[in-house]
């Protein structure tokens, strides 16, 4: 209400107030709690980014209530396991999704149906018998609630949002955020990037991705403008979105780079209002943060680390514009956030690496999710007690990642624990070999793996721009001279791209099966 004329989304040139949306998010909250939505109850929101789902996740927080993102990208039967699992009690959606959710209700064999409230219908949609019409509201329901103020009753270690991940047993697993959790990470954030009312933030990602609720949340706690991109059928079109709609804050994987240099959109002329690059969710390769800097040379490129069980962001590195690039090596991850302790610990017991050492990649601290939805098992695996310094948390997350922290003091991500791998009998990194790969002129992108039979290491590779016939043989040349034999992939594959999973990630288990 502090600036109720201000504009708080800009969907394709439809803006919405502050005023507006929050008089819709209030509504929203006061049906929630007339259908009995309690403090820590789920609220599933089933649709893409847009002024309705932000209206969707800001009215449940207000109903206190704790919501979990269903991607509509997603298949009927996986989105029935995760509404078995988290049972929610109301169904936020669009009509033309409503096929979807009454086949997700259909499969799921939840005990109580849950009230389905559809934002952009004005009457009751015919739908299947999954979904009761007596549980079934409308977008004119809400609109008669009172959009008053009703003083908050939760406390900040409820539930926020439950983020449904992959998980290792083939069932996606809930990772569950407090608020306490969430609004650490965004107060470090708005500080430490300055984010004001006069930032645009764009957000591409599914809601199911966490880089959306650093996109969402901290343009709405800045007073910004939230750019929502709708219709992006890849990600190919950052370019032209951050030029048309002058976009100030962008947050992406690092892959986005390396796309927008493939299609020449890095290329294509200055970023006139971006002030802030972002990249999170998979290692920045050091060539593409190297083209960024030459070829938009005003816009400050940050790294950054963060696993959705430590809320968004938990390090960050800014890449100085004077600084030397080595491409042999990896770009830090940095520094840890104002309330996250990160550590290194050895491989193979719990003390702490030396500076320099690979080690296992710890954080506590209370950004730290409350465990994982319905999973103590799991739970007490991950989120283990923490032996060092209590000052910010009495447990640590074991990451799963290899880290180390170099001469200046920065950690440095190398990669997953699983991908350290045996080959005749040494122990290889891949993220070492991909490094070296990448500095290849001939190379655009790379991964390695070991292959499916465990035998031998392999390679998929894109080639740069005008070296599409490079050899396998010319890169393991290449490689030769930095690496030992037994770190040089056997095979090679070359793609015009890589398969992605739904946040952009590249998808290495799908590469790794091609090599059969």
């Amino acid at each position: 209400q502090i600036q109720p004329t201000a504009p708080a989304v800009d969907e394709a040139g439809t803006v919405w107030t502050y005023g507006a949306l929050s008089a819709q998010m209030r509504r929203l909250a006061a049906l929630l709690r007339r259908l009995g939505i309690e403090r820590n109850d789920r609220v599933a929101v089933l649709m893409d980014n847009g002024a309705f789902a932000y209206q969707a996740l800001l009215g449940i927080l207000a109903a206190d209530a704790c919501f979990v993102p269903f991607n509509p990208g997603f298949p009927a039967l996986r989105l029935a396991d995760i509404a078995a699992q988290a049972e929610p009690k109301a169904v936020v959606t669009l009509a033309e999704h409503l096929p979807l959710l009454a086949d997700v209700l259909g499969h799921a064999n939840v005990e109580a149906s849950p009230f389905v409230i559809v934002l952009d219908a004005d009457s009751p949609p015919e739908t299947s018998a999954a979904i009761p019409p007596s549980h079934l509201l409308t977008g004119a329901d809400v609109a008669k609630e009172s959009a008053d103020y009703v003083a908050p009753r939760n406390r900040e270690e409820d539930l926020a949002y439950i983020l449904f991940t992959s998980g290792t047993t083939g069932r996606p697993k809930g990772v569950m955020l407090s608020h306490r959790a969430v609004m650490s990470v965004l107060a470090w954030s708005v500080e430490l990037w300055r984010l004001s009312p006069a930032d645009r933030f764009a957000n591409h990602s599914r809601l199911t991705f966490d880089v959306s609720m650093f996109d969402i949340f901290a343009g709405f706690l800045a007073g910004g403008t939230v750019c929502p991109v709708k219709g992006a059928k890849d990600l190919t079109f950052p370019g032209d979105f951050i030029r048309s709609q002058k976009i100030t804050v962008w947050c992406s994987v690092p892959g986005v780079i390396g796309m927008m240099i493939k299609s020449r959109q890095l290329a294509a002329g200055p970023f006139a209002d971006l002030r802030l690059a972002l990249f999170i969710g998979e290692a920045l390769q050091t060539p593409w943060a190297a083209e960024w800097r030459k070829l938009q040379p005003d816009v400050p490129i940050w790294n950054t680390y963060g696993p959705t069980e430590a809320a968004i962001f938990c390090t960050s590195f800014q890449i100085d514009v004077d600084a030397p690039l080595d491409t042999a090596r990896p770009v830090p991850i940095g520094k840890p956030s104002t309330d996250c302790e990160l550590f290194v610990l050895k491989t193979d017991c719990d003390e702490l690496a030396a500076p320099g050492e690979v080690g296992r990649l710890m954080i506590t601290g209370t950004q730290l999710a409350n465990g994982y939805w319905r999973a103590p098992e799991i739970t007490a695996k991950a989120f283990r007690p923490n032996p060092f310094k209590r000052d910010l948390g009495t447990l640590m997350y074991d990451t799963g990642d290899l880290a180390l922290i170099n001469e200046r003091g920065h950690l440095v991500w190398m990669g997953r624990a699983d991908s350290q791998v045996k080959v005749r009998g040494y122990r290889v990194e891949l993220g070492e070999i991909e490094t070296v790969l990448h500095a290849a002129p001939e190379v655009h992108d790379a991964v390695v793996m070991l292959s499916a039979s465990g035998n031998e290491l392999v390679a998929a590779v894109i080639p740069e721009h005008g070296h599409e016939e490079v050899s396998e043989e010319v890169l393991q040349a290449f490689l030769s001279h930095q690496l030992p034999s037994y770190m040089i992939p056997a095979r090679f594959q070359f793609l015009k791209d890589f398969p992605r999973n739904d946040n952009g990630k590249v998808d290495r288990r799908k590469i790794q099966g091609s090599f059969d």
